[in-house]
């Protein structure tokens, strides 16, 4: 090796080794600092008195609505299943002031993505919390104000047609009817003309509901503004063909 490059070569090693000997010093010195900081912040944090006893001891890092799940979840679990049923929908009805079955309560279902029949899985509830960083049942309150305007505005459609299932309940086929009324009082209580529908539905017609003829009925109400507007040509199902029927003989 040239005498040159020999004596760079001999000076970078006493150099190199200098600067790897403060990093060193440098990164004890940052681990040092982080630990302690942790340790005072976490003897400082307002929200560690939230978690109960049994949380804390046990040096979960699980989130307050982790925990308020695990209360729910306490109430009734669904068999084979990691999800609440519903005993714990009501406990939660009553955290948010609202009723079970309610159009606030169809709206939280609708945008929690929840597709089982009466019940809320961990993962649809876990999956929300995180996506809206929803810390506290204040902070679900909150969300949920902004969430009606999206149900009772022009997000109505999809809202609607993405509860069947949930209506439906797990063990169902075909949504009951009884269950179906029940649900077209609340989701059309502001549209007079539901009134009519759901007294021939439940009283002559008398049938489980379909996915088709729960989609239709929405549809029907958007479309035709009174029964003489009705275009039998156009391609509705059977169930709004009689209804319409119904509608004319009974004046």
């Amino acid at each position: 090796m040239p005498p040159k490059a020999q004596r760079s070569l001999n000076i970078a090693q006493p150099v190199s080794s200098s600067r790897a000997q403060s990093a060193n010093a440098v990164l004890r010195s940052a681990t040092s600092t982080m630990a302690t900081s942790g340790l005072a912040a976490s003897k400082s944090s307002p929200r560690s008195s939230f978690f109960p006893r049994t949380f804390m001891a046990t040096g979960s890092a699980r989130s307050e609505m982790e925990a308020y799940y695990e209360q729910l979840l306490s109430q009734d679990r669904v068999d084979g299943v990691d999800a609440f049923g519903k005993n714990g929908i009501h406990l939660l009805c009553k955290g948010l002031g609202i009723k079970p079955e309610s159009f606030e309560m169809y709206t939280l279902i609708w945008k929690m993505g929840v597709t089982r029949g009466c019940c809320i899985p961990r993962a649809d509830w876990l999956k929300t919390m995180y996506t809206y960083k929803i810390e506290q049942i204040m902070d679900l309150k909150l969300f949920l104000v902004e969430w009606m305007k999206e149900s009772s505005g022009d997000s109505f459609t999809e809202f609607y047609n993405e509860l069947y299932d949930y209506i439906r309940g797990e063990e169902a086929r075909l949504m009951p009817c009884g269950a179906a009324v029940e649900a077209w009082a609340v989701l059309f209580q502001n549209e007079p003309r539901i009134i009519p529908w759901i007294k021939w539905y439940s009283d002559i017609y008398k049938r489980e509901v379909t996915r088709d003829v729960w989609r239709q009925i929405e549809a029907f109400l958007s479309a035709v503004p009174n029964i003489n507007a009705y275009n039998v040509e156009d391609r509705w199902s059977c169930a709004i063909d009689s209804y319409v029927e119904w509608c004319k003989v009974s004046g």
